[in-house]
C-alpha cells in the first residue's frame, strides 16, 4: 500500500481522498464503486475531474446513495492504501462494484496484478463484511487485439477465480465494448481505454440487472 501523485495537475488525490471518506461516511453510501480513472470519470462527487458519464451516472444511480471511490491514475497498491486509511470504513456497504487493475498490466504480471486484487478483496470483507463484491474483469483496452489485450485476458481468467457464491460475482463484460472483429470503436472508448458516454451506458446497462438483484429493489 502506498499514497500516489501521478494524478497532479488533473486533481490532488490528497483532497478526494479526504473529500470522499468523508462523503461515504455521511451518506453511509450503500453501493460503492472502486477503481482508478475509468471509475472516477464515470460520476459521483466531488466532480474533480472530467466525467463523460455523469449523465448515465446521475440516471442509474443518483437515487441510490452510491458512491464512488475511483481515483485517476492508481495502482492497485495505491487503491489499498486508500481503503487501509479509512475510504469504505463509514460506508453501510450492500454491494461494492470494483473496476481495478489496468494501470498495474504495464508493470506487473497476471499473477501480480492478481495478488493485488485478492489483497483489496481481503481488505473489503475486513471492513464491509456484509457487503457483497461485483467483481469486474479489466476492460479490454487499446483499438484492435494485441500484446496487451492478451495479458488482461490471462488476467481476468485468474480474476474470474475469486468468485464466491453469495459474496463475490465475477462480471465479464469485454465482449460488449468490442466489435465483431475485435476493435474498439471511438465512440465508446474514445482513447481506446476511457469510454465515453456511450461506453459507460454499456457498463451501467450490463451491470443494472445484477444490481437489481444484489441490492433487492424491484422494478416497475
Amino acid at each position: 500500500p502506498c499514497t500516489q501523485d501521478r494524478d497532479f495537475p488533473i486533481y490532488d488525490w490528497a483532497v478526494r481522498h479526504a473529500a470522499v471518506t468523508k462523503r461515504t461516511a455521511e451518506k453511509q453510501a450503500s453501493l460503492v464503486f472502486i477503481g482508478d480513472s475509468i471509475t472516477q470519470m464515470f460520476g459521483g462527487e466531488p466532480h474533480d475531474r472530467t466525467q463523460p458519464g455523469k449523465d448515465v451516472w446521475e440516471k442509474y444511480y443518483a437515487q441510490r446513495n452510491a458512491a464512488n471511490l475511483g481515483f485517476g491514475y492508481d495502482f492497485l497498491e495505491n487503491t489499498l492504501w486508500r481503503l487501509q486509511h479509512g475510504e469504505l470504513d463509514g460506508a453501510k456497504a450492500k454491494v461494492i462494484v470494483m473496476h481495478i487493475g489496468t494501470n498495474n498490466a504495464g508493470k506487473n504480471s497476471p499473477e501480480e496484478i492478481a495478488d493485488g486484487v485478492r489483497a483489496l478483496l481481503d481488505e473489503i470483507q475486513k471492513r464491509q463484511p456484509q457487503a457483497h463484491v461485483v467483481l469486474m474483469a479489466i476492460f479490454p483496452r487499446g483499438a484492435k487485439p494485441d500484446v496487451m489485450r492478451a495479458k488482461l485476458d490471462t488476467t481476468n481468467a485468474l480474476l474470474a477465480k475469486f468468485a464466491v457464491p453469495g459474496k463475490v460475482t465475477f462480471l465479464d463484460i469485454s465482449a460488449k465494448f468490442l466489435a465483431s472483429d475485435g476493435t474498439i470503436a471511438c465512440e465508446i472508448m474514445g482513447d481506446y481505454l476511457h469510454p465515453t458516454a456511450k461506453g459507460y451506458e454499456i457498463w451501467a446497462d450490463a451491470l443494472e440487472p445484477l444490481l437489481v438483484k444484489l441490492l433487492g429493489e424491484t422494478k416497475p
